[in-house]
């Protein structure tokens, strides 16, 4: 299963950066899809249909038609192309991502950045990894000198109070990339202390990533739906502790 899953998780990366950046659907406030989103959605989604023709998929490109997620047996999770905008212009944070589910439980997640030929991956239950090195989730206690990723999607008051309280214990910098499955994967990785978003994402956005990060020894919390979160927080157990600390959750 995690062989097939990054195979053509890398395959639809190298599709993409073959394929015409120009907008091909507008989404209105959720901004719009290109050529590419389409057409990495059309090969993943039938390469899964090949291999495994009894398995349900949920894509963000693809009006989703499924009731009661999360108790389908066996669901593909797929986002074609997560950070349009980046990729569009040409701002080369953007990725691949998708995550196979059995009964609303990641099994297999893998985010691939073609810009860097990075795949993010993991299985339940065997670690994280970013290509071939172990991942292992940062574990300082403090943030202090570290570098924390807010998404900025509509920004609000809760927004800003964890901004402020996190610059004022010394974090070196806070960012908003444009893809939080990316930015996700960062945390396992370690490049990134924590991440928080207010506003809600979807399960395509982070499927993959949340097992990439649990399985590299990080925390991933939310609030509502798995298939539709809010105030999500990612990050080792003291970072999300404290954020929940700030938000008064």
């Amino acid at each position: 299963m995690i062989d097939f899953l990054k195979r053509i998780t890398v395959e639809a990366g190298e599709l993409i950066e073959r394929t015409e950046r120009t907008k091909a659907k507008d989404k209105g406030v959720a901004g719009w899809a290109t050529e590419a989103d389409f057409a990495s959605e059309e090969f993943l989604m039938s390469q899964i249909h090949k291999q495994f023709p009894s398995h349900k998929i949920l894509s963000e490109e693809t009006e989703n038609t499924l009731e009661d997620l999360e108790k389908e047996p066996h669901l593909w999770v797929i986002d074609p192309v997560d950070g349009t905008t980046n990729f569009s212009f040409h701002i080369p944070f953007y990725c691949i991502s998708a995550g196979y589910m059995e009964n609303g439980k990641t099994i297999a997640g893998a985010v691939y950045d073609p810009s860097r030929n990075e795949l993010f991956w993991a299985e339940d239950g065997k670690g994280a990894f970013m290509n071939t090195t172990r991942l292992t989730i940062d574990q300082q206690t403090s943030f202090k000198g570290k570098v924390a990723c807010v998404g900025f999607w509509h920004p609000n008051k809760k927004d800003f109070r964890v901004t402020q309280k996190i610059y004022k214990q010394g974090a070196a910098n806070i960012v908003s990339h444009g893809s939080a499955a990316l930015s996700l994967s960062y945390i396992a990785a370690g490049r990134l202390f924590l991440f928080y978003q207010s506003t809600p994402l979807h399960a395509w956005d982070v499927a993959a990533a949340q097992l990439v990060i649990e399985e590299a020894g990080g925390k991933f919390f939310y609030e509502g739906s798995y298939f539709s979160p809010h105030n999500i927080i990612a990050g080792n157990q003291w970072g999300v502790d404290q954020t929940k600390h700030i938000l008064h959750i």
